[in-house]
């Protein structure tokens, strides 16, 4: 799981879903601290189209207003977050383009997306939800627009009372996991858990959810009294 690897992630960046007061770049050089930091000050071009990035986001932040500057702040820190798997050491399996690469690659497409939410050619909700891979807290932050559409959350499944009578038919899945080994890395990753549902489990799965925690769970977003979780038919 991807989350496992960052152990920590976004360090100097503001909390999630808090909208920043002024344009702010990707990375910080004086000094540089995390990977990802020392990457981009260390490469001239992407420390120029960091600071391109940073103004064109606070041209559509000064643009938007009420929900659609909320989603495009939550979405935007989205996007950092993801981007410091650029930094992951070499070889390891989440970053195959090379981290100079990765960069630049996810760089460039932000532009794209930049200029075309500018023109207007893209709407910055649809983009939002836009996203079959999440995080607990990217749904929670966004459950009107996730509605009804089907997601793999990514996190760690924690069932309700196993092995008890009358196991509920309900957990968690969280993310990062209630245990990890530790991992030396700057990073600092955002701890949240979202509810899940099912109507049926056989045994033999829930045996192995309950002693080793399954990774992962492909369901449809739900809402229960503006409240969002994950409903499957069947636990596998």
């Amino acid at each position: 799981m991807r989350g496992l690897y960052l152990g920590l992630a976004l360090a100097g960046i503001m909390s999630i879903g808090q909208p920043a007061a002024s344009a702010e770049t990707v990375a910080a050089c004086t000094p540089a601290r995390t990977p990802l930091d020392k990457l981009i000050c260390a490469h001239p071009d992407l420390r120029e189209t960091d600071g391109g990035i940073a103004d064109r986001v606070e041209q559509l932040r000064r643009r938007y207003q009420g929900e659609d500057r909320r989603v495009f702040n939550v979405e935007y820190k989205r996007w950092r977050y993801e981007l410091n798997y650029c930094a992951l050491p070499a070889g390891d399996p989440w970053n195959k383009r090379g981290a100079y690469g990765c960069v630049r690659d996810d760089f460039d497409a932000r532009l794209r997306l930049l200029a075309d939410l500018g023109s207007g050619h893209k709407d910055i909700q649809e983009v939002a939800a836009s996203y079959g891979v999440v995080e607990p807290w990217y749904v929670n932050e966004l459950p009107k627009l996730y509605e009804g559409r089907a997601v793999d959350v990514d996190g760690y499944i924690y069932l309700r009372g196993c092995y008890g009578p009358g196991m509920p038919r309900s957990g968690l899945i969280r993310h990062p996991p209630l245990r990890v080994v530790p991992r030396p890395s700057p990073y600092i990753t955002k701890e949240e858990s979202i509810e899940m549902r099912f109507d049926r489990i056989k045994d033999y799965v829930k045996g192995r959810i309950c002693d080793k925690k399954t990774a992962n769970l492909t369901g449809t977003v739900m809402l229960d009294h503006g409240r969002p979780y994950i409903y499957v038919p069947e636990l596998f």
